[in-house]
């Protein structure tokens, strides 16, 4: 028989509320290897930026190659601004990464990450259809991340 705590109990109410389809016991086991505390030894797990990056782009339709172009090719658009923005505020906001880490992963200096983010952070704001996209993209990355760990 396992026993939970209350800490395990309440974030597997929170989270079985929020994704029904997803199992109690597998929600549980995300929960304690998340915050360390399970007994067995971690596995290596996909580094969270790169799982971020997938997700935005599968979510907005949009393909990975292109997101990392440095110059030239379109790299400016106008749709794979939106997609460093919504890289740069999730990154930074959620998952605790440096702005030198996510311009680096973008191939974007440090500086343009930090406009993008605040860009991101004035559509949030003020656009619906951002907000909703930004959201969404939490969601699909949070249950990506329950679904990986088991």
């Amino acid at each position: 028989m396992k026993i939970f705590t209350n800490f395990e109990i309440g974030k597997c109410i929170e989270l079985g509320r929020k994704y029904p389809d997803i199992e109690p016991e597998n929600i549980i086991t995300c929960i304690r290897s998340e915050y360390g505390i399970d007994e067995e030894p971690k596995e290596k797990k996909t580094d969270r930026l790169e799982l971020v990056v997938k997700v935005v782009c599968d979510y907005l339709y949009e393909d990975i190659e292109e997101l990392l172009t440095t110059k030239g090719n379109g790299s400016g658009r106008r749709e794979l601004n939106r997609i460093r923005q919504i890289i740069s505020l999730i990154a930074y906001n959620d998952y605790k990464y440096s702005l030198h880490k996510i311009g680096k992963y973008l191939v974007r200096d440090h500086t343009t990450i930090i406009f993008a983010k605040k860009k991101a952070w004035n559509f949030y704001n003020q656009e619906k259809q951002f907000k909703t996209d930004v959201d969404n993209c939490r969601n699909l990355i949070e249950k990506a991340i329950i679904l990986e760990k088991n």
